[in-house]
């Protein structure tokens, strides 16, 4: 449970102290409390997409749900309402897509991260 936490704060996968990210876009290239370095090889955060592609379809779906069952919304709603909500969440998505792929490879490889 501490560890969700942590992830939610943004928090190192290593020390849980330092902040991964300087901004909504802008990442620490090493954590400012234990030194670990956050900016991997090229391609690294490929598997972030994954993340973000559950994420965003988790939002999404309850969304459209909502739309269809309780609000009878006609064919624009359903395009329209969705997309501005992946919009006005993608930074958010972003971060905690990255976020969950480095706790999760910390998790798994934990020699990498020393």
């Amino acid at each position: 449970m501490i560890l969700l936490w942590d992830l939610l704060r943004l928090r190192c996968p290593v020390c849980r102290k330092g902040t991964v990210f300087t901004g909504p876009y802008t990442m620490n290239p090493e954590c400012p409390s234990c030194g670990v370095r956050f900016v991997r090889e090229n391609g690294y955060f490929l598997g972030a997409v994954v993340f973000a592609y559950v994420i965003g379809v988790a939002t999404v779906i309850p969304t459209i749900v909502l739309l269809v069952r309780y609000m009878d919304a006609d064919a624009v709603a359903l395009i329209g309402i969705p997309i501005l909500q992946l919009l006005v969440l993608q930074p958010f998505i972003y971060l905690y897509s990255r976020m969950a792929w480095m706790y999760l490879d910390r998790n798994v490889n934990p020699k990498t991260w020393q």
